[in-house]
This record gives structure tokens, sequence and C-alpha cells, in this order.
């Protein structure tokens, strides 16, 4: 062999050595650093006005005393340090109200049974890595007289629920979740 051929081959073996290159290896996982995942602080720490603003134009929070009745989702939420938070136009009755809380207590889990006997689907929402999701979707008709939209995700260890009047699919959410889910503060 002239030395112009064996040259390459001691360069590329020795890469091989000390592992600029790796043959029949595993590809090495890269895995993100863990973070905490929490509520956000207060209903005005979200990104969930600028999601909805291109479809609600004069959509504003919507400061709301919350006295929720024993055994309601509302009230597992807010007695166990979550936040309820609705935004939109009161008056005209089309908005949003999301509830966010850290599920230490399973809670989640201990909804599923009912969401099921409701009528609620569990659904993969596209582009979000969430543990699990149940959808529930109603329109309006003459045997339904309000229109339901519910969407209940696990993610992160926080149990996000978002009720709209305005949104008709998983699809047209798209922002509104994406918006819940970038108000999540991390550390």
């Amino acid at each position: 062999m002239t030395r112009k051929r064996v040259l390459p081959l001691v360069i590329f073996l020795i890469a091989i050595g000390i592992g600029f290159f790796r043959l029949n290896s595993e590809p090495e996982k890269i895995t993100a650093p863990s973070l905490n995942y929490a509520i956000p602080a207060s209903c005005q720490d979200t990104q969930i006005i600028a999601s909805i603003l291109p479809i609600i134009p004069e959509a504003i929070f919507i400061d709301t005393p919350w006295d929720p009745a024993r055994g309601t989702e509302l009230f597992d939420v807010l007695n166990n340090n979550g936040i309820a938070c609705s935004y939109g136009v009161q008056q005209a009755e089309i908005g949003t109200t999301i509830l966010w809380v850290k599920d230490i207590k399973k809670l989640f889990s201990s909804h599923v049974s009912n969401w099921n006997a409701q009528g609620f689907t569990q659904v993969d929402i596209d582009n979000i890595s969430e543990d699990s999701a149940y959808y529930l979707y109603k329109p309006q008709s003459p045997t339904q007289e309000f229109h339901v939209w519910t969407l209940n995700i696990l993610i992160h260890g926080i149990w996000i629920q978002i009720n709209a009047t305005f949104l008709n699919s998983l699809e047209d959410a798209t922002p509104l979740i994406q918006a819940s889910l970038e108000s999540l503060q991390t550390s």
C-alpha cells in the first residue's frame, strides 16, 4: 500500500479508538434536564389572553369569585392549591375557563371513571407529550342546551382542565392548549 492510502486508514482507526466515530454501538441518548413544573402563580401570569385575542378580540381576565360545590372538579382543584381562571367577554358568554393543579393526590385519575361515564374520549394530542388526556365535545342542539368543550390533560405532574364556549375541535384548540402549557412555571 502506498503512503497516500495508508494515512487515511490510520487516521480513521485512530478516530474510532478515541471515539470520534462509533461502529456497531447504540446511539447516545440525550436526556433533557429534569425540570420542576408548577401551576401559574396567578390568573394574570398566563399566556391565555394572548392566545384567544385573535378569536375573541375584546377578551379579558374575568375575576370570578368561585364557590364550588363539594365533590366537583372545581372544588378538588381549588382545595388542593390549584387555580381556576376565566377569560373572555362575560356579557357575551364567550370565553374559556382553565383549571391548573399539581396532581399530588392523583386527582386526575380519580375523575377518569366519571369522565368515561359522561362520554369523554381518551385522546392523544398532536405535538404534546401528555401523560393522559380526555376530551368531550357536545355542540349546542335542540337536545343539548349548552355548548360543551372540555379537555383534561395530565402533563408534567399537573392536571390542566380547559373549558371553552368557542371551540369545535381539538385542532381549533391548539393555540389555547399551547398557551395553557406555556403558562406552567419551571424551575
